[in-house]
């Protein structure tokens, strides 16, 4: 199955190191979606705001999903525009409150962090293969504000 044509994935972290591997990871293969990146709460929804078209996929680091009390999860699942987005949380094995903490803010998945290269290209390879192409993505059609 091929992925939706022009679909993003916005990669949220504080973490160059992490962010730099998801976007090298991703676009790996000559794939038709585009990666954004935003590093700070303010910064993921400034490119919200001002993206064409929403992403098909948020991929958001457990330490910017817990600064200020979780705000940033908060209010993607509470915001109607927002709320469709599949939101993926990458956490530590040993997170189990924050994670749990996740789930009940609604995050579509938490998935845990690997320790070596090789298995995080195939953690990356695997989300985009269930989220981007196996899934029905209700942000895959226009933009509704």
């Amino acid at each position: 199955m091929p992925l939706r044509a022009k679909e993003s994935v916005l990669i949220a972290s504080s973490d160059e190191q992490e962010t730099t591997a998801w976007v090298r990871y991703l676009a790996a293969e000559a794939s038709p979606f585009l990666t954004a990146t935003a590093h700070t709460v303010p910064t993921v929804f400034e490119y919200l705001e001002q993206a064409p078209k929403l992403p098909a996929l948020i991929i958001l680091d457990i330490q910017l999903a817990m600064a200020e009390d979780f705000t940033l999860l908060k209010q993607l699942k509470n915001t109607p525009a927002y709320q469709v987005i599949p939101v993926i949380v990458l956490a530590t094995l040993n997170d189990t409150q924050n994670i749990h903490q996740c789930y009940a803010l609604q995050a579509n998945a938490c998935l845990v962090k690997p320790a070596s290269d090789g298995e995080l290209k195939t953690l990356i390879e695997k989300t985009k293969k269930f989220w981007l192409v196996m899934s029905a993505n209700p942000v895959a059609g226009p933009r509704h504000n």
